[in-house]
């Protein structure tokens, strides 16, 4: 698989006993390395330092059950799944499911809409006062979507997350494409992040998955 491919790797996790999911978008920075590039990214984003803290900082009824992986440049593609036996938050008690923390991600020429979101939940009771983060759990969670930004570096493939690429720039948030003389939006990867306050109130996410 050439470099430029693009891939969606989607987080499920456990918060209590809702599970929910965070998606991520990589492009693939290198020629083909080592087996499969989609076991690569999988395999690569458990071993960043981001999932290591997310065990040190997540309450205890936070946990990360797999990845699936696709590759968004191959439509019809099933996912690929790795699980992750093992990755449980030891942060102590923990927010509901629906309270999520939101880790702001942007592109070096990211224009207005031009970011992306992560939305965290299980992050545990003492992160948060008044409905916002505590200042030492900003600081800590700040380095932690930080973090979210290391390049995957595995089995001699390397990928970078960002923005997907888009066919068309639309005029509007609803313009429908084709319009003539638009131009294809390329993939732009992630180089700054930050954390916005105060939490977040979403509906519980659940997904029906086998992992």
């Amino acid at each position: 698989m050439p470099e430029n491919d693009e891939y969606q790797l989607t987080l499920v996790q456990r918060v209590h006993e809702t599970r929910v999911t965070n998606v991520f978008n990589y492009m693939q920075t290198s020629g083909d390395g080592i087996g499969d590039a989609k076991n690569a990214l999988a395999d690569g984003f458990r071993a960043l330092a981001v999932m290591t803290t997310l065990q040190i900082q997540m309450g205890t009824a936070w946990s990360a059950l797999c990845a699936e992986v696709r590759q968004l440049n191959n439509q019809g593609q099933d996912f690929f799944r790795v699980l992750y036996p093992g990755v449980i938050g030891g942060g102590g008690p923990t927010l509901n499911p629906a309270t999520a923390l939101q880790c702001v991600h942007y592109p070096s020429n990211s224009g207005p809409g031009q970011q992306g979101s992560v939305y965290l939940s299980g992050a545990p009771v003492a992160a948060e006062s008044r409905n916002n983060l505590t200042n030492a759990a900003y600081d800590s969670f700040l380095a932690l979507s930080a973090e979210f930004l290391e390049t995957v570096d595995n089995q001699n493939f390397t990928f970078v997350m960002g923005l997907p690429s888009r066919p068309f720039i639309a005029a509007d948030p609803g313009a429908d494409p084709p319009i003539k003389g638009q131009t294809a939006l390329p993939f732009r990867h992630f180089v700054l992040a930050d954390v916005r306050v105060p939490l977040t109130k979403i509906r519980s996410r659940r997904l029906n998955t086998r992992c």
